[in-house]
């Protein structure tokens, strides 16, 4: 509900919300190739309730332990779709997270 109810260019805070995700996330199995609903999780997550900046070198560190090395976004869109994704809402969204969470992995982990 998270990502509908958004104001344009403003991230409400959900502190409360972004500490369960958080949570949730550390005790999902860490592996790679992770599930779709781990994912799924992780991608919202990263739209809807988790900031840059502080989260952002973690949400990096759990997409390198949770994603597919060398994923393209078309693969992760269509595991996404299956978990539950509004298209007109979520894949410009998405796509940045993706982007964010990828670009950087990679940069870090040269």
């Amino acid at each position: 509900m998270t990502t509908t109810f958004q104001i344009p260019g403003r991230k409400v805070p959900y502190v409360d919300l972004k500490r369960r995700l958080r949570n949730a996330v550390e005790r999902a199995r860490a592996e790679q190739g992770g599930s779709e609903v781990e994912v799924w999780v992780l991608v919202v997550g990263a739209i809807s309730v988790l900031d840059t900046g502080e989260d952002e070198a973690w949400m990096v560190k759990k997409w390198a332990e949770m994603a597919e090395y060398d994923v393209e976004w078309e693969k992760v869109r269509a595991g996404l779709q299956r978990v539950l994704w509004i298209d007109c809402i979520h894949d410009r969204l998405g796509r940045e997270a993706f982007d964010k969470m990828t670009s950087r992995g990679v940069a870090e982990l040269a």
